[in-house]
């Protein structure tokens, strides 16, 4: 989930960096947009724990458990469910690598940049295994995986930034490593040593990392048209 939040006036902005439960039903007011005839609630699309949407019509009103006449809620038309791997993604949930919103005054739009964190969330699938549960070797090799898919998602997302165009190159080799890795893994869980479901379930993981590597690898590669020309 992301917006381009580069070239506004500032003198127009109202700014969430990072979320903060307490703070999330104060955002909620504060970004809340409309046109005069409706107005929606700034709340986030894919919801979390807490959280306060609603959309409200000018003019419609109820007291029906109220002495006093309140706005009525409106359905909730922004409902969006973000489901990977049967985990559904919000920032309560699931490890968040960057978030910020922000309220443009002028143009009365709301922008949002949001990175979760794939690696903390393909993990997760296998926490219910026990450690007892997997060889020495295997807790190894996916550890090793973890660790490096996480840096060649953080080098991909700084070459981004940076515009950075050797950065294809200087993934090359960490992906080399991902794939041989990978290779290890899938030996040691063919050697039957481990319990049926728990090989099934460690192979997913295993195919997760991998292609999260090769992701990474092709995210870097594509920096220059993504972004555009850079300085030599």
């Amino acid at each position: 989930m992301n917006a381009d939040l580069d070239g506004a006036d500032s003198r127009w902005l109202i700014a969430e960096d990072g979320f903060t439960a307490v703070l999330a039903n104060t955002y909620e007011t504060l970004f809340t947009t409309g046109n005069g005839y409706l107005g929606t609630r700034g709340s986030l699309e894919e919801g979390h724990e807490g959280a306060l949407p609603g959309t409200f019509l000018r003019g419609v009103f109820d007291h029906h458990d109220s002495a006093v006449p309140d706005l009525v809620k409106a359905p909730d038309w922004l409902t969006l469910a973000v489901v990977v791997n049967g985990i559904r993604l919000d920032v309560t949930s699931v490890s968040v690598v960057r978030h910020r919103r922000m309220l443009d005054m002028r143009e009365g739009a709301l922008l949002r940049d949001t990175v979760f964190d794939l690696v903390v969330l393909i993990a997760s699938r296998a926490n219910h295994i026990l450690g007892q549960d997997l060889s020495r070797r295997t807790q190894g090799l996916v550890e090793r995986m973890g660790a490096l898919a996480s840096a060649m998602w953080r080098q991909a997302v700084d070459s981004w930034y940076q515009r950075d165009r050797c950065a294809g190159l200087a993934l090359g080799g960490r992906d080399e490593e991902m794939d041989e890795l990978h290779a290890s893994l899938i030996a040691e869980l063919a050697s039957g040593r481990m319990a049926l479901p728990v090989t099934m379930e460690m192979t997913l993981v295993a195919r997760f990392y991998e292609r999260l590597g090769d992701h990474a690898v092709n995210i870097a590669r594509r920096v220059v048209y993504l972004a555009g020309s850079a300085a030599d």
